[in-house]
């Protein structure tokens, strides 16, 4: 896995732990036990989460949670697939361990894109309508090193709300 190493890596180990600490003491007012069944209780509620979120119907759940909705005619898909198909071309050659990215889009008229899960890329409908190919192509490679990054998976083991 790489992980990129920055001056901010601290502060999500801090963040992270706090974040847990606060989960820990909630957890022991809400169910009034010994300190090491709620870490473990904690653990398993955290692991059950992380596991629908990021399992195996992880990127399904959150395709869902996003309400992203597959391209609707011909013509998009077949637009959509002809430039994932470019662009993937191109990342797999700087990013080899990086699977195909499935498309979705969501009715939306901000310009947006985002990366979910391992293999999920949602664009707005604004994004689709209003950027020209190299501005889309741009959009989808940016999403695609997102995926190479993990970055949707860090974000959510550093932000455990984010689960829920």
């Amino acid at each position: 896995m790489e992980v990129r190493k920055t001056k901010f890596n601290y502060l999500y180990i801090v963040w992270s732990g706090l974040t847990v600490l606060i989960s820990i003491m909630i957890f022991r007012k809400l169910f009034p036990l010994a300190l090491f069944p709620t870490v473990l209780l904690f653990l398993s509620v955290y692991g059950l989460l992380f596991f629908m979120n990021y399992g195996l119907f992880g990127d399904w759940r959150n395709r869902i949670r996003a309400g992203l909705r597959r391209p609707a005619t011909i013509g998009e898909k077949e637009y959509l697939e002809r430039l994932n198909d470019e662009v993937f071309v191109s990342v797999q050659r700087h990013y080899p361990h990086v699977k195909k990215a499935d498309l979705f889009l969501i009715d939306d008229e901000g310009i947006n894109a985002f990366a979910l899960g391992f293999k999920t890329i949602g664009l707005t409908s604004a994004a689709m309508r209003n950027l020209s190919d190299g501005e889309l192509k741009a959009v989808l490679a940016h999403e695609y090193a997102h995926l190479a990054f993990k970055d949707t998976l860090h974000l959510v083991m550093f932000n455990p709300v984010l689960l829920f």
